[in-house]
């Protein structure tokens, strides 16, 4: 896998790329700040990357503000972010923007690796208890925690699905659990997200949740 770096500490970043060179299956493509340039930088790359780790750390507006940026820009790239001591809000947002993974920097080294690989296999990793604390205290806080209507037509079935996969199941686990093929999951899971006009399983568990349609007691 391709993996390209962005940061505001240059130490951090290039001691990172220097682990991730020694890892077989990773080659680093690049690095850059967190200025306007980046997205130039990423455009005359040889090879775009795979995965974009971004560091939000001490800039961390900037970061988060760079990602629909890189988004619109690669929308095939799956953004990770770190951060030493993530917070509920920023793992929220960035959750909501679409990004595939927020990683703790106090992580072992081995098991980032491992993160980063299951992120690339198609999981989406998140600190999921504060993800959640913090999306039932914007709904107390915003007065709109939603009562599940089903306004958006997810089918009973759908709705099963919905519900496993915020427990944190994957597609094939859900299959599984639900005696069909995983093809078919994947199937109901494309529907679900064009229903509830999302990009990814989480931002479909984070809808689920606010609509009221699951509970993340699992999670």
């Amino acid at each position: 896998m391709h993996i390209f770096t962005i940061g505001a500490q240059v130490l951090f970043r290039h001691c990172l790329q220097l682990y991730l060179e020694l890892v077989d299956d990773i080659i680093v493509v690049g690095d850059t700040g967190l200025s306007d340039k980046c997205i130039t930088v990423l455009h005359k790359l040889d090879q775009t990357p795979d995965i974009a780790l971004i560091d939000i750390d001490h800039c961390e507006r900037r970061a988060i503000q760079l990602i629909p940026t890189i988004l619109e820009h690669f929308p095939n790239v799956l953004i990770v972010v770190l951060s030493f001591q993530p917070n509920k809000e920023d793992i929220l947002e960035t959750a909501r923007l679409g990004v595939s993974g927020f990683l703790e920097k106090s992580l072992d080294p081995l098991d980032m690796i491992e993160a980063i690989r299951r992120i690339y296999s198609g999981e989406i990793i998140f600190p999921q208890r504060l993800l959640i604390d913090q999306i039932r205290t914007n709904d107390i806080q915003n007065n709109n925690s939603l009562h599940a209507d089903n306004e958006n037509n997810l089918t009973k079935r759908e709705l099963e699905v919905l519900q496993l996969v915020a427990y944190g199941l994957m597609d094939k686990q859900v299959a599984v659990k639900l005696m069909v093929s995983e093809n078919t999951i994947k199937n109901h899971m494309k529907n679900i997200r064009k229903k509830l006009g999302v990009t990814n399983r989480l931002q479909a568990t984070i809808a689920g949740i606010q609509l009221g349609y699951t509970s993340a007691e699992y999670i």
